[in-house]
């Protein structure tokens, strides 16, 4: 795995490559399963879960989640038991670290961080899914 790849979640859903070009999913169920992988920063979800959330059986998921891999990069999605996870930065972990740094640097340092934070809104979180029961917590 070489480079970084980078989920948007703060305002409409955003991919970008490691090259740091920008990916398009065209498919609302990878969209809906990107996000869902992405708001767990990295720890797995249960394939049950999931299928739950996307409402699909246990081989449609598995064709969801390959055509996603084809998209962003078999080495993003990590299979892992009982289910999978999202190897990437997202700009929720990035709003999160400088809301700690801020909370332990100097008032002048202070701001520059709660502006950088604030800066990485784009609009409201998880847009595209903000009325959908697993996304509201987040939003």
């Amino acid at each position: 795995m070489s480079g970084t790849l980078h989920i948007g979640l703060l305002g409409s859903l955003t991919v970008t490559s490691p090259a740091g070009e920008a990916l398009a999913l065209a498919s609302p169920v990878q969209r809906r399963l990107l996000s869902l992988l992405a708001l767990q920063g990295g720890h797995v979800l249960s394939a049950d879960r999931l299928g739950d959330i996307l409402e699909c059986s246990g081989g449609s998921l598995r064709t969801v989640v390959s055509r996603l891999r084809g998209n962003v990069g078999a080495d993003r999605i990590v299979t892992a038991p009982p289910g999978y996870a999202l190897v990437a930065e997202t700009d929720v972990a990035e709003f999160e670290r400088l809301l700690a740094e801020a909370g332990h640097a100097t008032e002048e340092s202070a701001i520059g961080l709660f502006d950088r934070a604030l800066a990485l809104w784009r609009g409201e979180a998880v847009v595209e899914f903000r009325d959908e029961p697993w996304a509201v917590g987040a939003v």
